[in-house]
């Protein structure tokens, strides 16, 4: 998780500037407010009920770091509490959201009715002014701190913090431009004002309301990730991709169908390498989780070795010793049988060498399974490591081996030496 990475050690001091934004805010509501009463300048005391709303946003990041710091994944949360964030923020959606509907009906009200002139424009302006620059430079901070804990509600709250410094900024002008005027300005841009408080909550609100309901979705995103699993295995085939986002951090759930015959080991590889160039290659990424399913596979292919008599083909003695794979694609469906193009063997003095030539041969032209009458352990071992199953055939001739192959009468070397490793256990 993103906030394990490194995070929880720097928490003391993201909590800590959490409480002073909170301070500062706070004082800086009263000051608005107060001067506001006391000069009777309702821009500024409109603008005083918007930097309350960052308040409230700045206490709901403190609460969901706090938690979210302190939870860890279980049975019933396998991802933590990081919905928390959303379920916050959506709540404090609603919050910010009643707050712009007051300030825009007393803004409407003071504009209609008529109100009392600001009785000090030069001092009222002038902390307006003051409170948009420090507001600027906190909302720095706190943006810095949100890329850092990648959390969606501290962005939110720098992003209201720098437009509440932009809002006042506003206010500042229209106080004097009011003042020297007489036009009812202040009571114009109290309506601003809360339009923008508005906007704000309906923005952060609706990437909320997707999170929780797990309705996000990057077709661009998606596309990268299949790709790089059909890069690293062509066996796998992608059934799903589905994302789940809480607050900035993105999680991946992806359906994969894989063939019976591939291995436990050999799919744990493949998913490893996946999981590990995805995480590598997107960064949004927080986490992945497969959810593997057999593939039912109508068509086998099917090799073996061969010796050839004259114009007969005869199964060869010895796997290691054949020069010529004949290649079949075996229909277990409708029984057909197709000879397709054979594949000569490599030469190499070095008989190793050699086979491991051959199973890259064999898994360029997508064999499922040799069929032998003899193979050495190692040379089996180097087959099962290909993902290739091996099957034994007590006959040399072609045509009963890969009937017996339909008929599932073979025996499957695997199978065959647990057996015999169970026996010899047996026995001892």
């Amino acid at each position: 998780m993103a906030l394990e990475r490194g995070y929880l050690t720097q928490s003391g001091k993201m909590l800590k500037t959490l409480w002073f934004l909170i301070i500062y805010i706070l004082v800086l509501t009263l000051v608005k407010w107060i001067i506001g009463e006391l000069f009777s300048s309702i821009a500024l005391r409109a603008d005083a009920i918007s930097t309350l709303s960052d308040t409230i946003m700045a206490i709901t990041a403190l609460m969901s770091i706090y938690i979210i710091l302190r939870s860890k994944p279980s049975r019933t949360t396998p991802y933590g509490l990081y919905k928390l964030e959303d379920l916050l923020t959506l709540g404090l959606t609603v919050t910010l959201f009643g707050i712009s509907i007051l300030i825009i009906m007393s803004g409407v009200n003071a504009t209609l009715k008529g109100y009392t002139r600001n009785e000090n424009f030069v001092l009222t302006s002038l902390v307006a002014f003051v409170s948009a620059i420090i507001s600027i430079m906190i909302a720095r901070k706190l943006r810095t701190i949100s890329d850092e804990l990648e959390m969606n509600i501290l962005a939110l709250s720098a992003k209201d913090l720098k437009v509440d410094s932009y809002v006042s900024i506003i206010v500042g002008i229209s106080i004097i431009a009011d003042a020297l005027s007489g036009a009812p300005l202040e009571g114009t841009v109290s309506i601003l004002i809360g339009l923008v408080v508005m906007l704000m909550a309906i923005l952060g609100g609706r990437r909320s309301i997707l999170n929780l309901l797990d309705a996000w979705h990057d077709e661009n995103l998606e596309r990268k990730i299949i790709g790089i699993i059909s890069e690293e295995s062509k066996m796998l085939k992608v059934r799903r991709v589905r994302f789940r986002r809480a607050g900035s951090l993105v999680f991946c759930d992806v359906k994969l169908l894989a063939p019976e015959e591939l291995r436990l080991d050999a799919l744990d590889d493949i998913l490893g390498r996946i999981e590990s160039r995805i995480k590598r290659e997107i960064d949004v990424i927080e986490d992945i989780i497969f959810e593997v399913e057999p593939l039912e596979e109508d068509i086998m292919i099917c090799a073996i070795p061969i010796t050839r008599r004259g114009s007969e083909i005869r199964i060869a003695e010895s796997f290691e010793d054949s020069e010529e794979m004949a290649v079949f694609e075996v229909n277990l469906k409708t029984g057909q049988i197709k000879q397709l193009k054979p594949i000569k063997v490599p030469r190499a003095k070095n008989k190793w060498k050699k086979m491991v030539s051959l199973c890259k041969i064999l898994i360029s032209r997508d064999v499922d399974c040799v069929v032998a009458r003899s193979i050495s352990g190692v040379t089996y071992e180097l087959l099962k490591a290909y993902s290739i199953d091996t099957y034994i055939a007590e006959t040399d001739n072609v045509e009963e081996a890969l009937e017996l192959l339909k008929k599932d009468e073979l025996i499957y070397l695997e199978d065959y030496m647990v057996d015999q490793i169970q026996t010899d256990m047996g026995g001892q």
